[in-house]
């Protein structure tokens, strides 16, 4: 007989299987660290877009913000955001590798982009916190909500009523 715990690992290793074919690595107690970083979504709000992109106008959250909602659920639950740059010489791109680890586990990203305007060292700074933020932002599924007054009031409204102390101690910027 097939037990609801022996369908969950089922599918994870299914999950896993499928992560394997992109750029996407599991590895060690999948299970325990997908229950945890499940746990620190739940108390992760929306990072507020609190600065606008000069070329398309657009709103944005910055690393800053990001991180600032990320790190203490993340932490909370005994987990760690790892991010290291690198340099694919042979496609001229920066890489950036996320490694969201803890509790026996960790899942692995990599992630590349080419420079955008010019070819010094401010290039490869931007390319840099580009990825980090977009690759913090997509392994973890955290959303970027508007800044205004409509939008401030329903930030983190997804958040157990439980969690929601947890929320209100977090930097304003986050809620």
């Amino acid at each position: 007989m097939t037990t609801n715990e022996d369908k969950l690992n089922a599918w994870w290793a299914a999950q896993v299987q499928a992560a394997r074919t992109t750029n996407v690595h599991w590895d060690g107690d999948v299970p325990a660290l997908v229950a945890a970083i499940a746990k620190a979504q739940a108390a992760m709000p929306a990072a507020a877009k609190n600065k606008e992109n000069p070329h398309f106008g657009n709103a944005y959250a910055d690393l800053g913000s990001v991180l600032e909602c990320i790190m203490p659920a993340l932490n909370k639950e005994g987990c760690a955001l790892m991010q290291f740059p690198g340099w694919d010489a042979e496609r001229g791109l920066v890489t950036m590798t996320t490694v969201v680890a803890g509790h026996g586990g960790s899942v692995t990203s990599t992630a590349a982009s080419p420079l955008g305007r010019g070819s010094g060292p401010q290039a490869v700074g931007s390319a840099i916190t580009y990825l980090r933020r977009y690759a913090a932002q997509s392994i973890l599924s955290l959303p970027a909500a508007d800044d205004d007054g409509n939008a401030a009031g329903e930030l983190g409204h997804h958040i157990p009523t439980a969690l929601r102390s947890s929320v209100d101690s977090l930097p304003a910027r986050c809620r």
